[in-house]
């Protein structure tokens, strides 16, 4: 993996989910997809890293950066908020739901 052979991380740590839903491994093949260019199998394996993980913060907050990324901020502030239905103290996850509301106040007024 740190030899920058993501395509073949890909295939490894996506065989590995299959067996066995793991942290890490998401963690790993979210940076992987990225680095790839991914974005429908990244989107996907986000969604599925927050149904395996609902406890995991930083899976929240990854696939509402990835979200408003693509310009979908209505569905990246809905992240946020999931996410912080279970983690009501995160800081990041608060900066961030503000962010995108101050996003989304600015698209309505145009």
């Amino acid at each position: 993996f740190k030899a920058a052979k993501y395509t073949e991380a890909e295939k490894n740590l996506s065989r590995s989910l299959g067996v066995k839903p793991d942290r890490e491994v998401y963690l790993y093949l979210i940076y992987a997809q990225t680095r790839l260019g991914r974005v429908k199998t990244l989107t996907a394996t986000l969604r599925k890293s927050v149904l395996d993980f609902p406890g995991e913060v930083r899976f929240y907050r990854l696939y509402a950066k990835h979200l408003a990324d693509k310009g979908q901020t209505r569905e990246a502030l809905a992240q946020v908020q999931a996410g912080l239905r279970k983690h009501p103290d995160d800081l990041q996850l608060k900066m961030l739901e503000n962010f995108l509301k101050g996003a989304l106040e600015g698209q309505e007024k145009k």
